[in-house]
Order: C-alpha cells, then structure tokens, then sequence
C-alpha cells in the first residue's frame, strides 16, 4: 500500500502517464508487516494512434538497505 503522504504523487503520475509521459518516482509504500520502504517506480506508457492510454509497462525496485523514516 502506497504510503498516505505519498499518494499525491500518483495522482499526478497518473494524469503524466495518460499523456504519454514516461517518469520516474521514489515513494513510501506500507509492508504488510507494518515497516515503511522506499521504491522507485518507473512508469512508460503506451498510447494507441488516437493517443489513448493503452498500456502502461514499468519496473519497481526496492533498495536493499533499509532506510530510517522520521
């Protein structure tokens, strides 16, 4: 789950995407376990000929070293 403090990033992530702008976003996201962690999402979207949306491809990753939230 998207971190509450970080979801108007994807808001405005989603708005780009839709016209057609590839990005690139660090944010938090909840751990099931409760821990919070740092991602970066990288977002590349698809438009047909009439430039909707049609697909959106991407990669998450996830550091490995932890990093302390205040």
């Amino acid at each position: 789950m998207t971190h509450p403090a970080d979801r108007h990033m994807l808001n405005v992530g989603q708005r780009r995407n839709k016209k057609g702008e590839s990005l690139i976003h660090e944010c938090r996201i909840i751990h099931k376990n409760g821990s919070i962690r740092w991602i970066e999402n990288s977002i590349i979207p698809t438009l047909d000929g009439s430039g909707m949306l049609v697909k959106l491809g991407g990669i998450i990753f996830a550091p490995l070293w932890p990093i302390l939230s205040g």
